[in-house]
């Protein structure tokens, strides 16, 4: 038996801004505002550093992963396409060792991109490495995504959910 839980607004929009990694919403953002455009919330919530001084809540690479996977939930129909064609592939940095043997002996290989969109349109698929705001891929990374261009895939490094979100539309257009 499934009961139900009725939220109101304001619960409603905190539960979307926790998912989206975000602290908290402005009050004047509607719930179909967040829902829609998840990673386009303006965050008021902001942390200290050491010093006192206040700095905004970044997002990280997870959050921005979420944010582009909820948003194809929807975005998906209107490009004609199943929700099935974009996909995360697992990595195994956050395992413990035994976790990362297991997932080795698989065939998990170091540098692989987070997302990939199963779509021939500029090419024979996007992958997509999701990164924090000012990281950089890594050497492995940055291999992977230069052998996969050369194979005529479609590649991009994306700091945001936004930017994710604009990489997969310029593709798909």
């Amino acid at each position: 038996m499934t009961r139900s839980l009725r939220l109101s607004d304001e619960q409603y929009k905190a539960l979307l801004a926790k998912r989206a990694g975000y602290a908290k919403v402005v009050s004047n953002a509607t719930v179909s505002e967040i829902r829609a455009e998840p990673t386009r919330m303006t965050v008021i919530v902001r942390k200290r550093n050491k010093y006192g001084a206040r700095k905004p809540v970044v997002p990280s690479a997870h959050a921005n992963q979420v944010a582009v996977i909820d948003w194809w939930k929807w975005a998906c129909k209107s490009y004609g396409l199943d929700e099935r064609t974009l996909f995360a592939i697992p990595n195994a940095s956050k395992q413990k060792d035994t976790g990362r043997f297991w997932r080795a002996r698989e065939g998990l290989r170091a540098g692989v991109p987070d997302l990939f969109l199963a779509y021939a349109s500029n090419g024979h698929g996007l992958f997509i490495e999701m990164k924090a705001h000012g990281k950089k891929p890594n050497e492995a990374q940055r291999t992977m995504l230069a052998m996969l261009k050369t194979n005529g895939y479609a590649v991009a490094v994306c700091n945001s959910a936004d930017a994710a979100i604009e990489t997969i539309k310029a593709y798909l257009r």
